[in-house]
């Protein structure tokens, strides 16, 4: 959902005032946040080093904003002109000020990006500058929600719909037109971008160009060319067709509730699986915590395909409902059901087309609510989970080392970090207790040390820097970008060397965070992503991030696998986690002490109690994991293969928490461990019913469930023969 600042068009306002409401920076006339994902665009008139040009009759009333840039050509891959220039494709809302006095910002509202950008010389200086030509959004509404406003019966007489395809007929923009002005409608608006104003501009990432005006456009077909699959309701095979309308009953998805899955069956790989994801006799509230379920299972049961074919189920319809081609389950069939509080969504793929349900009603893709964010995590180079890139869908994020050098981590991880810190305020009280876990003070710091020969004095060089440029090929930082922001710290760190968060230090820089100061960081976004883009270039060489432990600052590159393991994954979590989330963890115990084991399910409560609308979904081998599982707010499920073309789960009902190992093992995992106390009752039970004549059912599961465990035992062990001895035994008394 976008941000809507409390604030009317006309209304003027102070700097600050600006910062608080958009949570941005103090300077520039290009502000990004992360917090509201927004661009805060300042056309300044009291400053002659742009050249911002006022809304006129001859050019239909647009807006004309300049680039980014004081020297040289202004570049479209340059910092916030890419952000600007990538808007549309990347939903980034685009909020328009106009600077006429010191300290006095009229708003003009939000507004799209309409065409390409034009490039003008400067009349100042020898160069050429970027001209984006920007419109008021006004009044909008969503496309399908208009057409299914407007009636099939209208837009069929209009010939806006063709009769023969009912396709939408771009040739008829005019009849929209006018139907727009009717409804009251500035612009309309679709998925992934997509746009038509009443004005004729429009965006359309599958036509030739892009965008442009319709009236200037030859080929109408621009307007709704690959569109009718993803907007129009009355093409029957769109996935916002739906045989009725149900726009005006649709609710705001954030008051809907919990998210939960409930059942899963699929085919992968011709087996079938059959999967239940929760206790029939458990509501499934959590008691206000987040729902955690456990799958078990031997090896080779599928509980690795059964995390990713989730994950790659979810990904395709976020991909679907951005306009965008799913090819991540495209050769699984597959039904899957899960509940965002009280209603029930189905997503079906069979004969490979989708269709979706809710409430067991058939429902447009449009109408089906979707997790807020699927997380996958895994800790082992050869997952199973998708690796698509976090830039082309923030609703997927995936936090594994698939393809991925310990270099690598730590850039993510320290980039992770950096973003959370601007984007959410809670980020680094939520992480105070993933330090107070491993026992680790509520700071953080991240070292980035000068890679190679590289030192201050080069990075204050032109020359030096312009090279570095030149030979990494990178267009969206220029060198008086660089030389700036280390004269700047330098010039701090030599004014107040004891109370900044960034700091030059001996052959690099040191980024300070106090968990108690969230809230101060949010306005030195661009100070952080010029970091950031300094750690792409290779300014640097690995991070080092560094807690503070026992009064000492401890380095995580030199801690146990454990510890790393640990600290990395909660934390990359925090990062990315989102209320509704869905959160899929393969083998969480990897390189995890018994003791960290033990305690993973109870921590994780406590890391995570606010997000209690998510789902943790892991499969785990670890017996110390299941005994820390509690019963109230969690499902444990078992794998099972029935044969060589079908998996199914098992709900295992009875409660397991604060059980022993030994315990755990026997009961829940089927393992026998030497002197077992529980296998020694079972067996006393067993032949003294034996011994009395009263072997009934119950004793029976007992003989079955100790027969089950003979190919643990080896040949030479004399309990197996017993066991044999027993069960033959029982089997035979009916």
């Amino acid at each position: 959902m976008s941000f809507v600042p409390d604030l009317f068009i006309g209304q003027v306002i102070s700097n600050d005032q600006l910062m608080k409401i958009f949570r941005c920076g103090r300077q520039g006339g290009m502000r990004r946040s992360l917090k509201t994902n927004t661009l805060v665009l300042i056309t300044d008139y009291t400053d002659d080093t742009y050249l911002d040009a006022k809304p006129d009759k001859d050019d239909n009333y647009v807006w004309k904003y300049c680039g980014m840039g004081d020297n040289g050509d202004q570049n479209i891959d340059y910092k916030h002109n890419k952000t600007l220039y990538e808007s549309n494709k990347n939903n980034e809302d685009l909020h328009l000020f106009k600077k006429e006095a010191p300290n006095s910002y009229e708003y003009i509202g939000k507004v799209l990006l309409i065409g390409e950008p034009k490039r003008i010389k400067d009349p100042n200086k020898n160069r050429k500058l970027l001209i984006f030509p920007l419109e008021p959004v006004g009044n909008t509404q969503d496309i399908t929600d208009f057409l299914n406003n407007i009636g099939f019966k209208i837009l069929l007489k209009e010939e806006i719909i063709d009769g023969s395809t009912n396709y939408l007929a771009a040739k008829k923009y005019d009849a929209i037109l006018k139907l727009m002005v009717a409804n009251k409608v500035d612009t309309l608006i679709g998925s992934d971008g997509w746009f038509f104003n009443s004005k004729g501009y429009f965006y359309n990432q599958y036509s030739k160009d892009g965008w442009g005006k319709i009236q200037d456009i030859e080929d109408k077909k621009n307007l709704f060319i690959g569109q009718n699959k993803y907007i129009n309701p009355y093409f029957s095979a769109s996935l916002v067709y739906s045989e009725q309308d149900n726009s005006n009953n649709m609710e705001d998805e954030n008051k809907m509730g919990k998210f939960r899955l409930r059942t899963l069956n699929f085919k992968s790989y011709n087996v079938n699986y059959k999967i239940d994801f929760y206790n029939k006799d458990q509501e499934l509230s959590g008691k206000g915590k987040f729902y955690t379920t456990l799958i078990l299972g031997p090896n080779g049961t599928g509980k690795s395909i059964v995390l990713s074919t989730i994950q790659k189920i979810f990904l395709d319809m976020y991909l679907l409902s951005i306009s965008r081609k799913e090819n991540h389950a495209k050769d699984i069939e597959y039904e899957l059901i899960y509940t965002i509080g009280e209603n029930k969504f189905k997503l079906l793929k069979e004969n490979g087309k989708p269709t979706f349900y809710k409430n067991d009603l058939k429902v447009s893709l449009k109408e089906i609510v979707l997790p807020k964010r699927v997380i996958s995590c895994a800790f082992n180079i050869e997952d199973r989970f998708s690796t698509t890139s976090a830039k082309v869908l923030e609703e997927y994020q995936y936090l594994g080392l698939k393809n991925k050098k310990f270099k690598y981590l730590l850039e993510n991880l320290t980039s992770n970090i950096i973003d959370a810190v601007l984007t959410d305020n809670k980020f680094l009280n939520d992480l105070k207790n993933v330090t107070e876990f491993l026992g680790f003070g509520p700071e953080l710091k991240i070292r980035l040390p000068f890679k190679g020969n590289n030192s201050l004095e080069d990075m204050r060089n032109n020359n030096y820097v312009t090279k570095l440029l030149t030979n990494a090929n990178e267009k969206s930082i220029v060198a008086a970008d660089i030389i700036a922001f280390w004269k700047k710290y330098r010039t701090y760190n030599l004014v107040d060397p004891n109370n900044k968060t960034i700091n030059y230090i001996e052959n690099g820089l040191e980024i300070f965070f106090d968990f108690s100061r969230s809230a101060d960081y949010e306005e030195m976004y661009e100070d952080f992503d010029e970091i950031k883009k300094q750690i792409k270039l290779g300014v640097f060489r690995i991070p080092d991030i560094e807690m503070k432990k026992n009064g000492k600052w401890f380095s995580i590159e030199g801690s146990s696998s454990g510890e790393f393991q640990y600290m990395s994954t909660m934390i990359n979590i925090l990062t990315k986690i989102k209320s509704k989330s869905l959160i899929l963890i393969d083998e969480p115990e990897t390189s995890l002490h018994p003791n960290w084991q033990y305690k993973y399910m109870s921590v994780l409560d406590k890391i995570f109690k606010e997000y209690n609308e998510c789902q943790f979904v892991m499969a785990t081998h670890s017996h110390f994991m299941v005994s820390d599982l509690k019963n109230e707010s969690s499902s444990l499920i078992e794998l099972k293969s029935k044969s060589n073309e079908l998996v199914i789960s098992k709900n295992i009902n009875e409660s397991v928490y604060g059980r022993s190992a030994e315990d755990i093992l026997y009961e829940v995992f089927n393992m026998p461990t030497s002197r077992n106390y529980y296998i020694g009752k079972d067996l006393d039970e067993v032949l003294q019913a034996i011994s009395l004549d009263r072997v009934n059912d119950d004793i029976r599961d007992k003989a079955h469930k100790l027969f089950s465990m003979i190919n643990y035992l080896k040949e030479s062990d004399p309990l197996k023969e017993l066991i044999m001895v027993i069960y033959k035994k029982v089997t035979d008394i009916v």
